[in-house]
């Protein structure tokens, strides 16, 4: 009768252990995905709030409230002996009726960034998950009259939302049309993310070879595939969608092309920008062929290459030898 009880009353203990155990791993779960998968950011619409000063006063209060955007963009400081001149330019920003258009533009089309912030903070909640460390920069939004279209640094990132008014916008920087559809409002997200992965996660060694730029950068695609994976692949490289279209389906011509004409070891400079750089076409392909082509062949192939061996980004961004990542990717489009 002892025993029974003994062995009843030990095993309630054990049912109970079993489920503080069970519910410890949950909260402990929970806690984990609030710390590393949640970002939680928030945006702060700054040029909202330097339109609604009227004297050099509130826009000096105004600066003394944003110290990381003052002190980081602004380089208003204690050491800057242009402080008040800092000052005279943003009033007499507000004050010019040209740059007053262009805010109501702004505003007109940014009216609402809530799609915007969800991309952004889902973005930012899959880096946490490589990258639990990294501390996310606060983010803000403002106009500059057309000088900055953004500022990166570990500490903020600054939108100047005056160059991504798009199509629908009356004002539009004074850019050829193949690099003014990375200035847009559907493009805004991966335009900030490539700025965050080359600052932060990607190192820029020496490139002697096409091949190391064409990697390169096509870690950096491969990054923004990874933490922001419903956007297009049009976006995504700034292309338009015939272009991707075509590229998909002439990708064993284009491998055969560089190929054939040993592309990926050349080491001269006029070469390697034929494939890299921005440009409406790669002409040595043909008019057809959209520019930096090279660029979107490194995105394959690492791509390729962490498909096949497994790796994640946080491997692939370590990754520093762009000639294993071309031999050992088994790329072979059909």
């Amino acid at each position: 009768m002892v025993n029974n009880k003994k062995n009843k009353i030990k095993q309630n203990f054990l049912i109970s252990s079993t489920a503080i155990i069970v519910l410890l791993g949950a909260i402990c779960t929970i806690w984990l995905k609030k710390k590393y998968c949640n970002s939680n950011i928030s945006i702060v619409r700054l040029e909202q709030k330097l339109f609604k000063t009227t004297t050099k006063k509130e826009i000096k209060q105004l600066l003394k409230a944003q110290t990381t955007f003052s002190e980081h963009f602004l380089q208003y400081n204690q050491d800057n002996k242009n402080k008040e001149k800092i000052i005279d330019l943003l009033y007499n920003m507000v004050q010019d009726k040209n740059i007053q258009k262009l805010y109501k533009e702004v505003q007109k089309i940014y009216e609402n960034i809530d799609d915007i912030t969800k991309k952004l903070n889902q973005a930012f909640s899959n880096i946490k998950k490589y990258y639990p460390n990294y501390t996310i920069p606060q983010i803000i939004t403002f106009i500059t009259g057309m000088e900055y279209d953004l500022y990166v640094d570990e500490k903020i990132i600054v939108i100047g939302l005056d160059f991504f008014l798009g199509k629908e916008g009356k004002y539009r920087p004074n850019l050829p049309q193949y690099l003014l559809r990375q200035f847009t409002p559907e493009a805004l997200v991966v335009y900030i993310l490539k700025q965050v992965v080359q600052k932060n996660f990607l190192k820029q060694e020496a490139s002697k070879y096409l091949i190391d730029e064409m990697v390169y950068y096509g870690k950096i695609y491969y990054f923004i595939k990874k933490i922001h994976p419903q956007e297009k692949e049009s976006i995504l490289m700034g292309y338009t969608q015939k272009q991707v279209e075509r590229l998909n389906c002439s990708q064993k011509e284009l491998w055969t092309y560089f190929i054939a004409n040993q592309l990926f070891y050349t080491t001269n400079a006029t070469i390697k920008k034929k494939y890299i750089d921005e440009s409406p076409f790669t002409l040595p392909i043909s008019q057809e062929c959209p520019g930096k082509i090279g660029q979107w062949i490194g995105f394959k192939l690492v791509s390729q290459y962490a498909k096949q061996h497994k790796k994640n980004i946080a491997n692939i961004m370590m990754h520093s030898h762009a000639q294993e990542i071309l031999e050992n990717a088994h790329y072979n489009p059909q």
